[in-house]
């Protein structure tokens, strides 16, 4: 069976439009890119984790509150909500403080429930 032609790699960052390189049907771009792609994201995170908060929810005492939390409540507050029984994996603070780890204010949820919630603040292109 005949191959797809080859198609011309849309680039990524600097290289937007300028790529050189061939890629197959179903490729988002070349191996060039994605390199450029993984680069970029690394500096991102880097920075990204130099803010207090984040600082902060990579340390001991963190970590002693979010097993305290889910040690107290195991399972998810939302799914319980619901009738349904989930195990709890994260916990969320509610006001999105993160420094604000007072029991009123953190929640245990499931990935799924925490990923609903973060995502509707989000605005996608």
């Amino acid at each position: 069976m005949p191959r797809s032609p080859k198609r011309g790699c849309p680039g990524v960052g600097s290289r937007r439009g300028r790529c050189a390189n061939l890629i197959d049907v179903g490729e988002r771009c070349c191996s060039d890119c994605l390199l450029i792609k993984k680069q970029a994201k690394r500096v991102y995170d880097k920075e990204r984790d130099k803010a207090p908060e984040r600082q902060f929810l990579h340390s001991q005492a963190w970590r002693n509150v979010r097993q305290w939390k889910l040690s107290v409540d195991p399972l998810c507050s939302r799914h319980l909500d619901e009738g349904r029984v989930v195990l709890a994996t994260l916990v969320h603070h509610i006001d999105e403080n993160q420094f604000n780890n007072r029991e009123d204010n953190l929640e245990s949820l499931c990935h799924e429930c925490h990923e609903l919630i973060h995502r509707k603040g989000r605005v996608y292109a």
